[in-house]
């Protein structure tokens, strides 16, 4: 893959990505629902597009996307996924990034987020953007009883992190829409 763009969430992405939700997430006990996240003024939906090459001509494909929901200075990472293929490219960096480029500018100062205790990448992906644990829902999961690790965020508003985050942010192969 050349590059991939990133961009909010269209009702032309919908059908695609909640096919890719299961694909991503086959244990999952309850899917997204991209549509009625979309249109919700206290929520941030982006998806990003790989390019394809196909006989006829090239195309956009969905390949991952990202769905928070924000009140006041709070904000909480409800569904975020990238299709296996695509992982390792810097398309998960992008969209979390972006995210939170995105949060800050809205005066967000805190992001929290439940993982899979046995998620040990996208723990480590939300560790390299300053997450740290907070705590343990036991159970959590109702497909199998698995953990959440809760994880926060509670400075995205700090100089030093918005500094880290633009940095962070140049340094990744995307296009924003």
């Amino acid at each position: 893959m050349k590059y991939f763009t990133i961009k909010p969430i269209s009702t032309e992405d919908f059908l695609i990505l909640e096919q890719l939700d299961r694909e991503i997430f086959p244990l999952k006990s309850q899917q997204t629902l991209f549509s009625k996240n979309t249109y919700n003024e206290n929520a941030i939906c982006y998806v990003a597009h790989a390019l394809l090459n196909t006989e006829a001509n090239c195309s956009r494909s969905p390949v991952g996307y990202i769905n928070v929901s924000f009140t006041g200075l709070e904000s909480e990472i409800l569904s975020f996924g990238v299709t296996k293929n695509y992982r390792g490219q810097g398309i998960g960096k992008s969209l979390i990034g972006l995210t939170l480029k995105n949060l800050a500018a809205v005066n967000c100062k805190s992001v929290f987020l439940e993982v899979r205790k046995s998620n040990q990448t996208a723990r480590t992906l939300y560790s390299s953007f300053g997450f740290k644990k907070t705590g343990v829902r036991s159970n959590y999961y109702s497909d199998n009883q698995e953990d959440a690790i809760l994880m926060s965020l509670p400075h995205l508003q700090n100089i030093e992190y918005l500094s880290f985050l633009q940095s962070t942010l140049q340094k990744l192969p995307y296009y924003s829409k």
